[in-house]
């Protein structure tokens, strides 16, 4: 048997330690899983197989929590074709009440007059508490508010 050279696998390796230096479990498991089906084509099933049982662990981390749905991914590499991001704050603003809005604006205006305020011997508040069910804005509103 010829002996494998690690040049051939370059754009496999430093994938999966840009993935996981991110860190980003599916892209390391993505790219390994690639390497190791690679590695099984060219006769060297024993260390694909290894490559690949690492790279199902590293898909599902200790402690993490998984979405219901599977990202989609190419079928030959087995990379995902989108990439997942937190949204831009910026772009983003709740559809609040009318009155919810008023005291948010509010309590946002007296931050910002908080010196003027102070000189005049009046104490600005200093928070807000937002509550209310889960996806309902609270963060998108406290992330927009302090911009």
């Amino acid at each position: 048997m010829a002996r494998l050279s690690v040049h051939t696998y370059w754009p496999e390796v430093i994938a999966i330690i840009e993935a996981g230096l991110k860190p980003d479990p599916r892209r390391v498991s993505a790219y390994a899983t690639h390497l190791a089906g690679r590695l099984e084509e060219e006769g060297e099933p024993r260390l694909g197989e290894r490559i690949r049982r690492l790279a199902e662990r590293a898909a599902r981390p200790a402690g993490a929590t998984y979405r219901t749905m599977n990202m989609p991914t190419d079928i030959e590499a087995h990379l995902d074709l989108v990439e997942e991001r937190e949204p831009n704050s910026n772009a983003l603003y709740p559809i609040l009440p009318d009155d919810v809005l008023r005291e948010l604006q509010r309590f946002v205006e007296l931050r910002g007059r908080a010196g003027e305020l102070e000189r005049r011997g009046i104490r600005p508040p200093s928070a807000l508490l937002l509550y209310g069910a889960p996806g309902c804005g609270k963060t998108i509103a406290a992330a927009n508010s302090t911009s």
